[in-house]
């Protein structure tokens, strides 16, 4: 769209923001901070479009996951090079 392609923070912020409109979509229109919480701790995942790891809360669980993978831009495709990297 800008002629250049996404720098990490870029991608950083746009997966921010599209984790939190799933849940919030997922919460309800009437959106509350206790219909926030009830939809990020139901246990439903949050795809991304870069194939990254699902983010998935819990009621005991609010680091959304624990594991990583590497990737790699390859012929105008985010390619996995390692996956399931814990930390």
């Amino acid at each position: 769209m800008f002629g250049i392609d996404a720098n990490t923070q870029s991608v950083i912020g746009y997966n921010a923001v599209m984790t939190f409109a799933y849940f919030a979509e997922l919460a309800g229109k009437e959106l509350t901070g206790a219909k926030m919480l009830a939809a990020l701790e139901g246990g439903k995942a949050y795809m991304d479009i870069f194939n990254s790891p699902p983010s998935k809360f819990s009621g005991t669980n609010h680091l959304a996951n624990t594991i990583t993978q590497v990737q790699q831009v390859k012929n105008g495709r985010w390619v996995v090079i390692k996956d399931g990297l814990a930390f």
